[in-house]
């Protein structure tokens, strides 16, 4: 049987962890994620609960977001994320978080500089507080200028959301 190890990814926009900066530590047990944070108030439990079943706030440094019986792969993904030069992954959790959460994201296309993006419902985007970056085109397209690196972007994305 062929393994799946290398499409176990975490999965989560770093601002809902209170941002990059935040997280001291990342260990993990059977089916969690421990995480040893400067703030756990910083945490929002809420939000992770949209693509984590529970999240625990143990103490004021530590949290517990329960995924599942991969919790050693995440934490691996993480530990990698929190370790290279993240300037994809913070795009790529910024636009997710812009586009209204993965739920809203339907499919995932480019042009040289563009992301163009097919969505649920453009109104859960906040184009004026982003314009001219992001452009919704209509109820459910919206194009967003990444620069060159368009084609990274919208490939790193498909993996993430698995579109």
């Amino acid at each position: 049987m062929e393994s799946n190890k290398k499409d176990v990814k975490f999965i989560l926009p770093m601002n809902l962890l209170g941002g990059r900066e935040n997280i001291v530590k990342v260990n993990n047990c059977a089916t969690r994620l421990r995480l040893e944070v400067k703030d756990a108030n910083k945490v929002d439990e809420k939000e992770i609960e949209k693509y984590y079943p529970s999240v625990q706030k143990i103490s004021p440094t530590e949290v517990h977001i329960i995924v599942g019986t991969n919790a050693n792969l995440i934490a691996e993904s993480l530990e990698k994320i929190l370790a290279s030069d993240y300037s994809v992954y913070n795009n790529l959790s910024d636009i997710i978080s812009l586009l209204g959460g993965r739920e809203n994201i339907v499919n995932i296309n480019n042009c040289a500089t563009r992301l163009r993006l097919e969505v649920v419902n453009a109104d859960k985007i906040n184009e004026e507080k982003y314009y001219p970056v992001v452009q919704k085109i209509s109820p459910t397209e919206v194009h967003i200028i990444v620069g060159t690196k368009a084609f990274e972007l919208a490939d790193e994305l498909k993996k993430l959301l698995n579109k």
